[in-house]
């Protein structure tokens, strides 16, 4: 939920135990922000909307110019004390009023950086830097900007989750997001 738990409660009658916060991409206390959430965080990345200042591009992202600020965001879920913890990139991505849309609230595309091709991308680094990173010889990509990863698996289960996370990005590198059940076709 979004807002006041009271609030939330006196119109529902429920007591959620999530709460969820907007955050762009140049926020830079990212722990400071998550560590208050409650129970149950559930963070929305976004790059800006209803007429604020754009954050970050989905090239930018994707090409690796935020990677501090997802480094941050990975450094606040591993430190994060409970069992969950939801991340949601780019909420509404198809809505105009997004900045990482692809689209002007008239049809028309905008720009390059902004194209679907570069949203996916975007989205797949998000996921991958979120979640623990790759290390770069088994993702052999030569992306030197997913260097900060899990070097020293604390377990052989950690090492086989790694592992399985590897296998995962490179099937979605090598085959796109639809690997991972977002399916999103090219000419959107």
């Amino acid at each position: 939920m979004y807002g006041p738990p009271g609030y939330f409660k006196t119109q529902s009658g429920q007591r959620s135990q999530i709460r969820q916060t907007f955050m762009g991409f140049n926020h830079q206390y990212v722990w400071g922000a998550v560590k208050s959430l409650g129970p149950v965080p559930l963070l929305a990345l976004t790059s800006g909307a209803y007429g604020r200042p754009e954050t970050a591009s989905p090239r930018q992202i994707a090409t690796g110019r935020l990677d501090g600020f997802l480094y941050s965001l990975n450094d606040a879920i591993n430190r994060w004390p409970g069992q969950r913890f939801y991340l949601r990139p780019f909420p509404e991505m198809n809505a105009y009023w997004e900045n990482i849309c692809a689209y002007n609230s008239n049809g028309t595309r905008r720009n390059a950086a902004h194209s679907t091709a570069w949203t996916r991308k975007a989205f797949a680094r998000i996921a991958i830097i979120a979640r623990g990173g790759i290390h770069l010889t088994l993702l052999q990509s030569g992306d030197t900007a997913l260097c900060r990863l899990v070097d020293e698996p604390r377990s052989a289960r950690h090492e086989r989750a790694r592992l399985a996370l590897t296998a995962a990005v490179q099937a979605v590198l090598a085959t796109g997001l639809g690997y991972l059940g977002i399916g999103a076709p090219d000419w959107m």
